[in-house]
């Protein structure tokens, strides 16, 4: 399986590059598709005290899609049942 830097970084205890990874990620990237990183080392982070809370409140982990058939934001508000099949697009 291949690593990432975050995944390096925490083995060898490297503190200051994952927050610097971070700060990066939120700064410049910004976006739902580097969620991934995180899948597997979140619990890792937060137990070597990495601050995260500007990684929580990024688009990283926040984010918010339209998508018309969402009954918050559709336009017709009669209840409708409909069945699921794993994909809302």
């Amino acid at each position: 399986m291949k690593e990432s830097a975050i995944d390096v970084a925490l083995e060898n205890n490297q503190i200051i590059a994952v927050t610097i990874i971070i700060e990066h990620l939120t700064k410049y990237q910004n976006s739902y598709i580097y969620s991934y990183l995180f899948r597997k080392n979140l619990v890792r982070i937060i137990e070597k005290g990495i601050e995260i809370s500007s990684l929580l409140m990024s688009n990283i982990f926040c984010y918010e899609f339209d998508f018309q058939d969402w009954p918050s934001i559709h336009e017709n508000s009669e209840e409708m049942t409909l069945p699921f099949n794993d994909n809302i697009f």
